[in-house]
């Protein structure tokens, strides 16, 4: 499972980056993203016997994804060539952003606050999977709005 987690954060670091505005700003987020799934992969692979999740990565890669996607959305709502309503980046920046952000606190407060207390813990993954079919409906909507390839 860490290892599909790290995955999934480099594939959605570096779709993302592709939809920032600055060049220098890409590159310098790119080579931290890089540099971050690195560092985590030999993490993970020298803990290849725990059977444990690996929360701290987990958190460092969703804050690196929050700050990521805010940042895209916060270009894309200065952009005046596009309606924002109709760009499939928006869409789907906000579904990571609104995934990952929800999915920190509400994994924070299972593990952290609720960890003594099982069946308030049932609760999180009800809303872990809520805020999975939103994210994904996000996604559609995303890619509803795809640009139609002119012939």
């Amino acid at each position: 499972m860490n290892v599909f987690c790290l995955i999934q954060f480099l594939l959605i670091a570096l779709a993302l980056t592709h939809w920032m505005k600055y060049n220098n700003l890409k590159k310098v987020v790119r080579i931290f993203c890089l540099l971050t799934f690195t560092i985590l992969t030999i993490k993970v692979f020298s803990n290849i016997d725990s059977k444990e999740f690996d929360i701290p990565s987990l958190a460092i890669e969703n804050s690196i994804l929050l700050l990521i996607s805010a940042t895209v959305l916060v270009n894309l709502t200065g952009d005046t060539e596009q309606y924002l309503f109709k760009n499939y980046r928006f869409w789907m920046a906000l579904a990571v952003f609104m995934y990952f952000s929800v999915s920190t606190i509400v994994f924070a407060t299972g593990n952290f606050l609720l960890d003594d207390h099982v069946y308030l813990r049932r609760y999180t993954w009800i809303i872990h999977s809520i805020l999975s079919m939103v994210a994904n409906l996000l996604y559609i909507k995303g890619i509803l709005c795809l640009p139609n390839k002119k012939k």
